[in-house]
C-alpha cells in the first residue's frame, strides 16, 4: 500500500497572530452561516441522503456521508453504510478539510500521526462545502481498509460537495426573503395545511387589530366574512391538493378586522413545501379607496419586477446545478448515480420551465410581450417541435403523427413563441392521452396558416372550457391531483398567440378527447442559407477572457472550455475584467451581466470604449446572465455585446455560441 497522502498544503498552517486571528474570524462567520441555515443537529434530510449514497457510490467505499461542522462536534447530516449522528470535533477527518479548506486525502489513516489511533477506518477522501467561501463541512466517504482513490472518484466527491453547498446557498436565500417580508409594510401572513396561522408580521397586526400573540395558532377563518368561509375552504383545498408551488396573481376580496369591520383587499398567494408540510403565504394590503388601489396597481407593477429579480437569484444556484450536472453527466457513473443524477436534473429543469412561465406571466400582466419579426423554416420547425415530443407519446403507446407540407417554408414571424406555444399544445396532450393518438397538423389557409393539436385524451366539459385559458387554472381539481401542473401553459399559450395577431380556441368533450387550434398570419420570406457548423472552438486553443462573480457558475465554464482546451483567464469582477483585457490578447470575453465593483454592462462599455480609442478590431463579446426578460437583452447589445446567453448555461449552448461569434470574426 502506498503510503497516505493528504493532497493539500497543510505546511505553515499556524503561522502566528495574523493567520490566528483570520481563522477565528472564519470560524465565526462559519459557525454564524451553519447556526442562521439550522445546521448544528442531526435531524436528517432525504436529499442529503442522496448525496451521502452518491458519495458511497461513487468512491466505492464502505461508507459516504455529508458532514456539517460546529465547534465542538461535527454533525452527520446524512450518512450511507452506517449510523452516525456526531463526533467530537477533535476526532474527526473532516476537521483538517476546516482548516485547510481544500479536499482531504488519507489513502492510508493508520499512518497518520494525527490519526494513527483509529482503527475503524482505514482511508478517507473528503471535499469541502462551501458557502460564501466559508467550509460548513464536508462530502466524505471512508473505507475500513486502505486504499487508493482515482482522480475520477475524488473529482465526482468534489462535485457532490459543490452540488450540497448550492444547496444551502438557496436556503439561505428563502431566510433572506423571510426576513424581508417581516418588515414590508403590507401585511404577511402564513398558515400551513390546516390553514393554522404560523406567521403575521407587524403589517397585519395593524391592518386585522390581532397582535401576533392572539392571531398566532388561530384559524385563518377569523379574517374572513362568515357568508365567504365555506367557499374559501373549498378553494383552499384545491391549492393545497395542487402539490406545486402556485402563484395567484393579485384579487381583490373582502376582509374582516378585529372589530367585525369589512374592507376589500388586494390578495396575492404563494404555495411551496416545507419540511414535507403545505404552507401557503399571503400578501394583503387595504384597498378601501382609489388612492389605495392605484397603489396595489403600483404594487403589483413592484411585484412582476420582484418576479424577474428573484428568477435571476433563483437562476444562478441553478446554473451551477444544471451546469455542474452537465458536467457530471459526462464522467463515468454508476446506473445508481446515472439514476439520481437524472431525477436531480429533471427537478431542476422543472423549476427552469415554472420560472419560465412566470416571467412570461409578468411579461404578459404588465402589457410587455415582444413578438419578434424574423425570417425562419415554418414547417421545418413544426417538425422539429413534433418529434421532440414522439419518444414520449410513443413509450405510452400513442399513435403519434405530425402532419405538414413537404419541404420548407420560409415566413416572417416569432419562431421562438411558436415553438413555446405547439410545445406547450403537444405536452399537455400527451400528458392527458392514456391511449389513442396524438395529431399535429400545420396547413396552409386563406387566412395564413392554420395550427391543430387533437387528441383523444381525457377532454372536458362546456364548463371546464371557460377555465381553462384562465392563469393558474386546470379543467378541473382532479386534473391537478392526477396529473400536476401550474395552471400557466394554456393561458400563456392564449396571450402568446394573441400577441401573434392570432386566437388559441379549444373544443372538447368529455372522453372524446380535445382539439386545440389557431391560425396566424405569417409573410413569406426568402429561404437564409445556414452556413456550414463551424468548429473553431476546437480546432485551435482560443484565448477567452471570463468574468464571473459566481464561484460556482465560474467553475461550471471553467470545465466546459477546459474540456475543449481552450485557454481561459477568469475574474471576478468588471473593474478586473476591464485591467485584464488591456493586459491581454484575447479572441472572446465571456461576461456576466451583474456582479460587484463594475457590472458587466459598463465593462462592455468600457472596453468597447478602449477598442474605439486605439482603432483595434471588436473582440466579439457574450454576455452570461440570469436576466432574461427583453430590456436586458436590449441593454446587452447597446452596451456593446455580441450575443446574450441566458442562464442556465450548459456545454452544447456554450460552445455553440462561442463557435458562431467566432467564426464571424473570421
Amino acid at each position: 500500500m502506498a503510503r497516505q497522502t493528504f493532497r493539500v498544503d497543510c505546511s505553515g498552517s499556524r503561522r502566528g497572530s495574523v493567520l490566528d486571528t483570520g481563522q477565528a474570524k472564519d470560524s465565526d462567520q462559519r459557525l454564524a452561516i451553519l447556526q442562521s441555515l439550522g445546521l448544528l443537529d442531526y435531524e436528517r434530510e432525504r436529499a442529503l441522503d442522496l448525496i451521502a449514497e452518491s458519495a458511497r457510490a461513487a468512491v466505492l467505499s464502505d461508507c459516504g456521508f455529508v458532514t456539517f461542522v460546529g465547534a465542538d462536534e461535527v454533525w452527520f447530516k446524512a450518512a450511507s453504510g452506517v449510523a452516525a449522528k456526531s463526533l467530537p470535533r477533535s476526532q474527526a477527518f473532516c476537521d483538517r478539510v476546516v482548516k485547510t479548506k481544500a479536499r482531504v486525502v488519507l489513502e492510508d489513516v493508520g499512518r497518520d500521526p494525527e490519526f494513527s489511533h483509529i482503527d475503524y477506518v482505514g482511508a478517507y477522501a473528503g471535499a469541502p462545502v462551501l458557502v460564501q467561501d466559508h467550509v460548513v463541512g464536508t462530502v466524505c466517504a471512508t473505507s475500513l481498509a486502505p486504499r487508493l482513490f482515482t482522480a475520477s472518484q475524488l473529482h465526482q466527491l468534489d462535485l457532490l460537495a459543490r452540488i450540497v453547498g448550492e444547496r444551502l446557498e438557496t436556503r439561505r436565500e428563502k431566510l433572506f426573503l423571510s426576513q424581508l417580508f417581516d418588515g414590508t409594510s403590507d401585511a404577511v401572513l402564513i398558515v400551513d395545511e390546516r390553514q393554522i396561522i404560523m406567521h403575521w408580521n407587524a403589517a397585519a397586526e395593524a391592518l386585522f387589530g390581532y397582535p401576533a400573540r392572539e392571531a398566532l395558532g388561530r384559524a385563518l377563518r377569523m379574517i374572513i366574512p362568515p357568508r365567504l368561509r365555506a367557499g374559501h375552504d373549498r378553494g383552499f383545498a384545491r391549492l393545497c391538493n395542487g402539490g406545486r408551488p402556485t402563484l395567484a396573481g393579485a384579487v381583490e376580496v373582502p376582509a374582516l378586522r378585529r372589530d367585525g369591520s369589512e374592507f376589500p383587499a388586494s390578495l396575492s398567494l404563494s404555495m411551496w413545501r416545507d419540511n414535507e408540510r403545505t404552507m401557503v403565504g399571503a400578501i394583503v394590503r387595504d384597498i378601501s379607496d382609489r388612492e389605495a388601489l392605484h397603489q396595489a396597481r403600483v404594487a403589483s407593477e413592484a411585484k412582476t419586477r420582484f418576479l424577474a429579480n428573484m428568477s435571476h437569484e433563483i437562476r444562478t444556484p441553478l446554473n451551477g446545478i444544471l451546469g455542474l450536472g452537465d458536467v457530471l453527466s459526462r464522467t463515468a457513473l454508476a446506473p445508481e448515480q446515472a439514476e439520481l443524477l437524472r431525477a436531480m436534473t429533471g427537478a431542476a429543469r422543472t423549476l427552469e420551465v415554472l420560472l419560465s412561465d412566470v416571467l412570461d406571466l409578468a411579461r404578459s400582466e404588465e402589457g410587455a410581450l415582444r413578438i419578434a419579426q424574423e425570417p425562419f423554416d415554418l414547417l421545418g420547425l413544426a417538425r422539429e417541435v413534433g418529434e421532440l415530443h414522439r419518444p414520449t407519446a410513443e413509450a405510452k403507446g400513442l399513435t403519434y403523427t405530425v402532419q405538414a407540407p413537404p419541404g420548407g417554408r420560409w415566413v416572417v414571424g416569432d419562431a421562438v413563441r411558436l415553438r413555446q406555444v405547439l410545445g406547450n399544445l403537444l405536452s399537455n396532450a400527451v400528458k392527458f392521452t392514456h391511449e389513442g393518438l396524438v395529431n399535429l397538423q400545420v396547413a396552409a389557409v386563406e387566412e395564413g396558416w392554420r395550427f391543430l393539436v387533437c387528441d383523444t385524451g381525457i377532454g372536458f366539459d362546456a364548463a371546464a372550457k371557460s377555465r381553462i385559458f384562465d392563469r393558474f387554472a386546470q379543467a378541473d381539481d382532479s386534473i391537478t391531483r392526477s396529473y400536476g401542473g401550474s395552471g400557466l401553459g394554456l393561458a400563456i399559450s392564449a396571450d402568446l398567440v394573441r400577441a401573434m395577431g392570432g386566437a388559441l380556441s379549444a373544443v372538447s368533450a368529455p372522453g372524446a378527447g380535445s382539439s386545440f387550434a389557431f391560425a396566424l398570419t405569417l409573410p413569406d420570406a426568402p429561404p437564409v442559407l445556414e452556413a456550414p457548423a463551424p468548429q473553431v472552438c476546437r480546432e485551435r486553443a482560443v484565448r477567452v477572457l471570463l468574468a464571473e462573480d459566481h464561484p460556482v457558475n465560474r467553475k461550471v465554464i471553467e470545465l466546459i472550455l477546459g474540456e475543449v482546451g481552450a485557454e481561459l483567464t477568469s475574474v471576478c469582477d468588471g473593474r478586473q475584467a476591464v485591467e485584464a483585457f488591456g493586459a491581454g490578447d484575447f479572441d472572446l470575453v465571456l461576461m456576466d451581466m451583474q456582479m460587484p465593483v463594475m457590472d458587466g454592462l459598463s465593462a462592455t462599455r468600457e472596453i468597447r470604449a478602449r477598442q474605439r480609442r486605439l482603432g483595434q478590431r471588436p473582440c466579439p463579446i457574450i454576455m452570461l446572465t440570469a436576466n432574461v426578460l427583453p430590456e436586458h437583452l436590449r441593454a446587452s447589445f447597446e452596451a456593446g455585446a455580441d450575443r446574450h446567453l441566458g442562464k442556465p448555461i450548459e456545454a452544447a449552448r456554450l460552445l455553440s455560441a462561442l463557435d458562431e461569434v467566432l467564426a464571424v470574426r473570421g
